[in-house]
């Protein structure tokens, strides 16, 4: 069963501050599930769940936008 994502993230600009991301190799089954429980959220916009899982990761790396643009 998928994690609910908090309301708060939805609502604020969290988002922003969040990147997605995994060590897991004991269990690596659980990393679709942490990735579904993203995308599944409906407190998340469709730019937000984006935000999370690549566009936070390449401004924080620097890279050019039009190496990290997308929407």
């Amino acid at each position: 069963m998928p994690w609910k994502t908090p309301i708060l993230v939805g609502k604020t600009s969290l988002h922003r501050r969040i990147v997605f991301g995994s060590d897991e190799i004991v269990w690596p089954q659980t990393i679709k599930v942490a990735i579904e429980s993203i995308e599944m959220a409906d407190s998340l916009t469709r730019e937000q769940k984006r935000d999370i899982f690549y566009n936070n990761a390449a401004r924080f790396l620097r890279l050019d936008e039009k190496q990290h643009s997308q929407k």
